[in-house]
């Protein structure tokens, strides 16, 4: 967080300084980072949590376990598009615009059974 905090030092506080790491948004925050870039919410997760950077940051941590969980960076790209597709998926068959959003965990199980995965992400 060094190298951030003299760049957020060398640029004021004007500067929009986007961190790319994502293991620990308030840190990133905390060292002067106007917000951090997070990979792992690159593939829509339904369960974001309303202004709470704690369960932000335990879904970024269930995201990068899908990544460091690959052996190189091709596996990391077709896991994150695999998670992805799945939740597109079940946005499209199972959410219609008419539904509450309260439902969308429903179908996630089964979309994820489908892929082999455990729904959870």
């Amino acid at each position: 967080m060094d190298e951030l905090r003299a760049l957020r030092a060398a640029a004021g506080p004007d500067f929009a300084l986007y961190d790319g790491r994502s293991r620990y948004l308030q840190r990133s925050l905390d060292a002067g980072a106007s917000g951090v870039v997070a990979v792992p919410l690159s593939t829509l997760p339904t369960d974001l949590p309303r202004r709470n950077l704690d369960g932000l940051q335990a879904i970024v941590d269930r995201g990068q376990a899908v990544v460091d969980g690959q052996p190189d960076l091709v596996a990391q790209a077709d896991a994150l598009q695999s998670v992805m597709l799945i939740h597109l998926l079940h946005h499209l068959l199972c959410c219609p615009v008419r539904q509450p959003r309260a439902r969308l965990r429903s179908c996630l199980p089964r979309l994820a059974v489908m892929e082999g995965m455990d729904g959870t992400f």
